[in-house]
């Protein structure tokens, strides 16, 4: 079932009788189907964003980058930005904050967060409900207080960036593949199990990192070290092939003729 809640503050010009730097909007739980899509059109956003992965994955494009936003992960907007989000899971649940003011986006910045990060602290859901208990009050003391929800609700979300995790996931990724390539069964799907990872999001990841994907990446170095055993040993091509991840040498063979446009022997006799 879909959950989608909505709390904002009631009166918008309460900031002309209780002096802060920012002030609550609104916040609320939204969840997408797969395949639905949300799209934020910058000239009727007003006001600082961020978003809290609860169940799901989800991405959002901004600039024309894509974020996949999984369970735990915090991503803002500034105002203005136009930007599009839609589920990748078959349910994507998220959690949205928004708040505005004279200083708003300045105070958001000053905590120098990356866009998107994975946060450290769970999910604070009583501090968020206390938050939408309070919102649309109008007694000062409770604007203020809320003001000051949202900075607490800031240092939970406080995490890793996403690009570095990304990162180590390719280094290790990297290291598995060195160690795996004489395997015959060391393939992505098994790499990616290793890693406790989807397969998707492995390849993403490899991919913005290196360039290529995990599945490109070991078969350039099987052929490279194809080559390496062809042209600076001896071995028989079976026992090559066995080196290189390869347990038929019909298999090695068509893996190089393909690649080269010659066969293993005619690598090894041309020094192609």
């Amino acid at each position: 079932m879909q959950e989608n809640t909505s709390y904002t503050r009631s009166n918008l010009q309460i900031d002309q009788r209780v002096s802060l730097p920012f002030y609550p909007n609104g916040t609320g739980i939204s969840t997408l189907e797969k395949g639905q899509k949300a799209l934020s059109e910058a000239a009727i956003k007003s006001f600082v964003e961020i978003i809290w992965g609860l169940e799901g994955i989800g991405e959002v494009v901004l600039y024309e980058q894509k974020f996949q936003i999984h369970k735990n992960d915090v991503f803002f907007y500034l105002p203005g930005e136009r930007h599009l989000r839609y589920a990748l899971s078959k349910t994507w649940k998220l959690r949205w904050l928004c708040f505005d003011g004279p200083f708003a986006e300045a105070f958001l910045l000053s905590y120098r967060y990356p866009r998107l990060q994975h946060a450290l602290q769970p999910y604070p859901a009583e501090r968020f409900a206390e938050l939408e208990r309070i919102i649309s009050e109008n007694d000062s003391f409770l604007v203020r207080k809320s003001a000051a929800l949202i900075m607490e609700l800031l240092a939970y979300s406080a995490g890793t960036s996403c690009s570095s995790r990304g990162e180590k996931i390719a280094k290790q990724a990297l290291e598995l593949i060195t160690i795996q390539l004489y395997d015959p069964f060391f393939n992505v799907d098994s790499l990616s199990e290793s890693l406790h990872i989807s397969k998707n999001r492995l390849i993403n990841l490899f991919r913005e990192y290196t360039g290529k994907t995990p599945g490109r990446y070991i078969l350039d170095c099987r052929l490279e070290q194809a080559v390496a055993l062809l042209r600076g040993t001896d071995a028989p091509v079976r026992e090559v092939a066995l080196r290189c991840g390869f347990s038929e040498s019909r298999t090695f063979t068509r893996f190089i003729k393909r690649a080269l446009g010659a066969t293993p022997l005619e690598v090894r006799k041309n020094n192609l």
